[in-house]
């Protein structure tokens, strides 16, 4: 199996270099896409921008997990001397690539850090004004405590699920609450900004699908 794919990437990158560089890119965003957003609908949510970097790291990481599959594949068949045609070949690598992408989702995808192209959720805080900062904790976000009585400016710890040009999208737990994690879109136009989190707080991490 791995001869066939040698050899036919070999023939491509002869023929056209950047062909093949252009359909790999294809392929990636592609499967980055479908991944990215097959995992965000449970939390109600939707990509439609295309241009996302982290659609290549997903369909990158995606089609790396695939070819160590294959290579594991590869050596069973070779250890039992079966030998396959073309056709058999690609229906296997079909059948592998669809008994994979589940389990590759909420096993390995959702687990992995985001700059590595996964989704693992961020711990962080959320800074924003009085006002905006009260409607967070009127939505069962946990509001830090801020100094001589004040109002807070800071929500407590949340998870980072996914942010884009308008929207982020994150959960906040509370083990107290009969609602223990709550889903929560937020668009960016409601808050300031971020706040890093000491490692020793964040420690338990944040829930994955």
């Amino acid at each position: 199996m791995l001869v066939i794919i040698l050899k036919l990437s070999k023939y491509c990158w002869s023929k056209s270099p950047t062909g093949l560089f252009a359909a790999l890119t294809f392929i990636f965003y592609g499967l980055g896409f479908i991944i990215w957003n097959q995992y965000l609908i449970p939390f109600g949510f939707f990509e439609y921008n295309l241009l996302q970097v982290r659609f290549l790291g997903a369909g990158f990481l995606f089609v790396l997990v695939l070819f160590i599959v294959m290579v594991i594949v590869d050596v069973f068949i070779k250890l039992f001397g079966f030998k396959i045609s073309g056709f058999v070949f690609s229906l296997i690598l079909f059948l592998l690539a669809v008994f994979l992408f589940y389990p590759f989702q909420y096993l390995i995808f959702a687990r992995i850090p985001q700059w590595l192209g996964g989704a693992r959720p961020i711990p962080t805080t959320i800074l924003g004004s009085e006002q905006q900062i009260s409607y967070l904790g009127a939505l069962g976000v946990k509001v830090a405590a801020n100094a001589e009585g004040k109002n807070s400016i800071q929500t407590g710890l949340v998870c980072l699920v996914y942010q884009n040009d308008r929207y982020i999208l994150f959960q906040t737990i509370n083990l107290s609450e009969s609602v223990k994690v709550r889903n929560v879109p937020l668009s960016r136009d409601q808050f300031i900004g971020f706040s890093s989190v000491d490692p020793k707080l964040s420690a338990g991490g944040c829930p994955t699908l």
